[in-house]
């Protein structure tokens, strides 16, 4: 799941006990104590509890983890990103935006577009934006951030046009799939926060497919069939976690992840809207959601395609 947000960068240890420092202008990094956060460096990634923080200065604070317990492991965490779930975040005043928002916005030169927001490196003077050229697929000349009320405004105009369109809020739905019926939506209220196909790693740079969608929801909350049929899968499975998955009669499938508990067994059949699970974190997760996938001809198909109030 992509619903995380990058508060900093471990960039050496501290004292002999396992502690690292980090640089961070996340003003509420007290937040993240007790919590889990995931910890990346180019392909590998760590999830790892937090179980102190102390603030050092504006910029920096000192961290210890769970099971990091002498200088030599605290060496290992050394230029890893420290990302941690969106729903930690405090409520943000309508001109303020986080780092992640940033991504994805089109970069435009006298009304023509030369790229889009990739990254946001961190400066002692400024935050630079990293703008990845729209032909080349290669960075460009960084841009300055600077932080005018002109400059804020035009991010918050074109955050909520890029939140409209990809990250609105899902109230229950139907999906006309043409040639197999209805679809019902599987939850009835949930933010998108990841969307099908191939996409842009922000911090790897490289592309992943996505098989369905991720829905934000809390753990406990119901899912419902969204078709009438048979459990093909009801049970724990790799990176989905719990997972359920069900089959209609004209073979078109459904799949639940991450799922907290299942109320249904393998072979049992299932009325459209009935309810088959609850949301949870199990599996390849860093916070609580749905993922959501449909299937047609064993092959994955958007979900959102269909979608219609």
């Amino acid at each position: 799941m992509e619903n995380l947000v990058n508060i900093g960068t471990i960039v050496g240890t501290h004292h002999l006990r396992g502690s690292v420092k980090i640089t961070s202008i996340f003003e509420n990094i007290e937040l993240i104590e007790n919590e889990r956060v995931l910890l990346e460096k180019n392909d590998k990634k760590k999830l790892l509890v937090v179980k102190n923080v102390k603030r050092l200065n504006d910029k920096k604070a000192i961290l210890d983890f769970e099971g990091i317990e002498n200088i030599d492991a605290a060496k290992e965490l050394n230029g890893y990103k420290v990302k941690i779930r969106r729903d930690l975040l405090p409520e943000r005043n309508e001109d303020d935006f986080y780092v992640k928002d940033l991504f994805g916005i089109e970069v435009f030169s006298e009304n023509e577009k030369i790229g889009e927001i990739i990254d946001v490196m961190e400066t002692a003077a400024h935050n630079i934006l990293i703008i990845e050229d729209i032909n080349t697929k290669k960075d460009m000349e960084s841009i300055s951030l600077s932080r005018t009320e002109s400059f804020k405004g035009k991010v918050r105009e074109n955050i909520n046009e890029k939140n409209r369109a990809d990250n609105q809020n899902i109230k229950i739905k139907n999906i006309e799939n043409k040639g197999f019926g209805k679809i019902l939506w599987p939850v009835k209220y949930g933010k998108i926060t990841s969307k099908f196909g191939n996409r842009n790693h922000p911090v790897l740079k490289s592309v992943k497919f996505h098989r369905g969608v991720d829905i934000a929801v809390s753990v406990g909350t119901p899912v419902y069939s969204g078709i009438k049929g048979r459990v093909t899968f009801a049970g724990r499975k790799g990176n989905y976690g719990n997972l359920v998955e069900i089959e209609g009669n004209n073979g078109i499938k459904v799949r639940y992840a991450h799922l907290n508990s299942v109320d249904v067994v393998t072979g049992q059949k299932v009325s459209d809207g009935e309810k088959v699970a609850e949301t949870g974190n199990t599996g390849m997760s860093t916070g609580p959601h749905l993922h959501y996938e449909i299937i047609i001809d064993e092959n994955p198909v958007n979900p959102l395609d269909f979608a219609h109030d």
